[in-house]
C-alpha cells in the first residue's frame, strides 16, 4: 500500500511537471538536441549551486546556535534580575513578567500573567498609572514614574517604574516596564526631613541621618559643602570593598586611590547639582580595579542642615550593570530571532527552484539508459538535490536546540532538532516535491 503510493506521488510529481514544463521549461527538442558541452556546463552549474546552498545552510547552524546561547543567557539574567520586568497590553493586562516582580508582589508568576497589573496599584495612585500608559502608547516616548504597589499580603511599597513601547510588525504595541523597589529610599528621605525638625541639633540630626543610611541595603555616601566624606552606610564598604579609615573626611574624588576620580560625576556634583536641589537617574559607568566594569543609578539630593548653614549632599547609588546586560540581551535575542526567521524565509524561496531543477533532471532521465554517459551525472545531481531538500525541511521545523560532537567543538544535531524529523520517517525519501515551505 505505501508502494503504491509512493508511485501514485511520482505519477502526481509528473503530471505537475509537464505541466510546469509546458509554462517555464525549454523546448522539449532544445534539450534533446542539447550538445554534451552545454549539458557539462549545466551539471557543473548546478553542483556549483548545490555547494553554495551548502555553505548557507552551515552558517545557518552556526547562527542558529549562537541564537540558542543567546536565547538561554537572556532568560538566566530577565528572571533573576536584580530589578521587576514585566510587559504590558494596550489593556493593562501582564503579558510577561520575571521571578523578580513575582517575588516583589509576594505571588507567584502564573497569578500575573494575563492579569491587570492595576489590581496591585495603591487606589490613589491609579488614576496617576493610567494616564502614563495612555500617554507612553499615545506619544511612544520612555516614562519614569513613581507609585505606591499593594503587595498580596497588604503591605504597600513604593517604586518606579521606567517604560518603553514596543512595537510588534505584527501584532498591537506593548509596553516593556522595568520596576525598582525605592521604598527604603523614599522612606529615608521622610525619615530625613523628620529628623531635622525634630532635633535642632546639628549633632543630633546627624547621629540619626547615620543610622538611616547604615540601615539602607544600597550604596550611599554622605558629603559636605567640600565634597569630603561625612558619612558612608555598610553597603558602601561591602559594595565598593573599601575601608572607613581610608574613605572618612577624604575628597570623594581621592577614594579607593582616585578610583572616584570620574569625570561625569565631576559633572553632576559641580555643575549639575548646584543648580538643584535634587537629581535623579544620573547614569555613569565606570571601570574600577576591584569589582570591575559597573554601571550606576546616581540620586543626588542637597540637604541643609540645622541652622541653615551648612549643607551635605546625600549620593545614593544604585548598580543597574546587570540590568544593562538584561536589556543588551534582549536586543541580541531579537537580533538573533529575526536571523533565523530569513534563514526560514531564505529556504522557502530556495524550494521552488530545487523543485524546477529536481523536475528537470527526471526529464532529462525518462530516455536516459544506465549505460548513457550522462545519466550518472544526473542521478548524481537529482539524489543532491533531494537531500538538501529534506535538510531544508528540517530547518524550517527547528524547534528547539540540540547538539552532537563534530571535530573538537559542536554543532547543532538537525536530525534530533528539527520536529519534522519524525514526520519524515517512512515516507520515502523524496523531501522537495512533498514540501510546500
Amino acid at each position: 500500500m505505501e508502494t503504491d503510493k509512493k508511485n501514485s506521488d511520482k505519477t502526481e510529481l509528473r503530471r505537475r511537471a509537464e505541466k510546469k514544463f509546458g509554462m517555464e521549461a525549454l523546448d522539449t527538442k532544445e534539450l534533446a538536441e542539447m550538445s554534451p558541452e552545454k549539458m557539462s556546463n549545466l551539471i557543473h552549474e548546478l553542483q556549483v549551486h548545490q555547494i553554495e546552498l551548502k555553505m548557507q545552510n552551515d552558517e545557518l547552524r552556526r547562527i542558529h546556535k549562537e541564537l540558542e546561547e543567546s536565547r538561554d543567557r537572556y532568560s538566566h539574567l530577565y528572571d533573576f534580575a536584580p530589578n521587576g520586568y514585566f510587559t504590558l497590553t494596550e489593556k493593562g493586562l501582564i503579558d510577561e513578567a520575571n521571578l523578580t516582580l513575582a517575588t516583589l508582589l509576594g505571588v507567584v508568576r502564573a497569578d500575573l500573567l494575563g492579569k491587570s497589573f492595576n489590581r496591585f496599584v495603591q487606589k490613589d495612585d491609579q488614576d496617576s498609572f493610567y494616564k502614563h500608559r495612555q500617554k507612553i502608547i499615545e506619544t511612544e516616548i520612555p516614562q519614569t514614574f513613581e507609585l505606591q504597589l499593594v503587595k498580596k499580603d497588604g503591605h504597600e511599597i513604593y517604586v518606579r517604574l521606567e517604560a518603553i513601547v514596543i512595537q510588534n510588525e505584527k501584532g498591537p504595541k506593548q509596553i516593556r516596564v522595568a520596576v525598582s523597589d525605592i521604598t527604603e529610599l523614599r522612606r529615608s528621605e521622610k525619615n530625613l526631613l523628620v529628623s531635622e525638625t525634630k532635633y535642632s541639633s546639628m549633632k543630633e540630626a546627624h547621629e540619626f541621618a547615620e543610622n538611616i543610611i547604615n540601615a539602607m541595603s544600597e550604596p550611599l555616601i554622605a558629603l559636605d559643602q567640600d565634597l569630603r566624606v561625612v558619612t558612608v552606610n555598610r553597603s558602601f564598604y561591602d559594595f565598593f570593598k573599601v575601608k572607613p579609615e581610608e574613605t572618612m573626611g577624604q575628597l570623594i574624588y581621592d577614594l579607593g586611590n582616585k578610583q572616584w576620580d570620574i569625570p561625569k560625576l565631576r559633572e553632576l556634583l559641580e555643575t549639575i547639582l548646584p543648580q538643584k536641589t535634587s537629581f535623579e537617574n544620573y547614569e555613569v559607568e565606570h571601570h574600577f580595579p576591584d569589582i570591575g566594569n559597573c554601571t550606576m543609578l546616581l540620586n543626588a539630593r542637597q540637604i541643609k542642615r540645622a541652622l541653615g548653614k551648612d549643607q551635605i549632599i546625600l549620593l545614593a547609588i544604585e548598580d543597574i550593570t546587570e540590568r544593562k546586560k538584561t536589556e543588551e540581551l534582549l536586543l541580541e535575542k531579537e537580533k538573533f530571532q529575526g536571523v533565523l526567521e530569513m534563514a526560514g524565509a531564505t529556504c522557502h524561496e530556495l524550494n521552488q527552484p530545487l523543485q524546477i531543477v529536481s523536475s528537470y533532471c527526471e526529464i532529462l532521465l525518462i530516455d536516459k539508459e544506465n549505460s548513457n554517459p550522462n545519466y550518472k551525472a544526473l542521478k548524481g545531481i537529482e539524489d543532491g538535490i533531494k537531500r538538501i531538500g529534506l535538510l531544508m525541511r528540517k530547518i524550517m521545523g527547528i524547534t528547539h536546540y540540540q547538539s552532537k560532537p563534530y571535530l573538537k567543538s559542536e554543532i547543532i544535531d538537525i536530525e534530533k532538532s528539527s520536529q519534522n524529523e519524525k514526520k519524515s520517517e517512512g515516507k520515502g525519501d523524496y523531501i522537495v516535491s512533498t514540501w510546500s515551505g
